[in-house]
């Protein structure tokens, strides 16, 4: 639908199906600012541990949509994060994707981290396992938080 057509229903909707829109748009803004936070947290880690300087807006757009499934994993399994933990967090899926990279022989390059972060799901599942299917995934942050 394009946005002349939308602008001519806008109109038309009941205050019910008003306040679904509005929900569904309130949703929609809060979900892609936690995937543009963790897209440019993500790249700071990364970063942080090549010593590169990847710019942002040079990766933007795709970056935000490839770290947008690290954010859903993230907020599924680890529900209700300050900032502060969703940092050590993508820490530590950072360095386990370089960790298996290291046992397996592949060079560590930012596209190569980049292209294995959809891997993070199952290296979490083969470090942790089990926890995510029953609900424990906190208490990987509870264990973070004693060190």
């Amino acid at each position: 639908m394009k946005n002349a057509e939308l602008l001519k229903i806008l109109p038309t909707l009941t205050a019910e199906q008003w306040k679904i829109t509005k929900a569904w748009a309130e949703r929609y803004k809060a979900e892609k600012l936690v995937e543009d936070e963790t897209a440019a947290a993500l790249l700071d880690v990364i970063n942080a541990a090549l010593g590169t300087r990847v710019p942002y807006e040079r990766l933007k757009v795709p970056w935000i949509v490839s770290s947008g499934n690290i954010a859903w994993f993230m907020n599924s399994t680890f529900p209700k994060l300050n900032k502060v933990k969703r940092r050590a967090l993508l820490v530590l899926f950072v360095s386990m994707v370089m960790d298996d990279l290291k046992r397996r022989g592949v060079p560590l390059r930012f596209g190569t981290i980049w292209v294995n972060m959809v891997r993070v799901p199952e290296l979490v599942e083969a470090s942790f396992p089990g926890y995510r299917a029953s609900g424990l995934g906190y208490m990987i942050t509870k264990a973070m938080e004693r060190k």
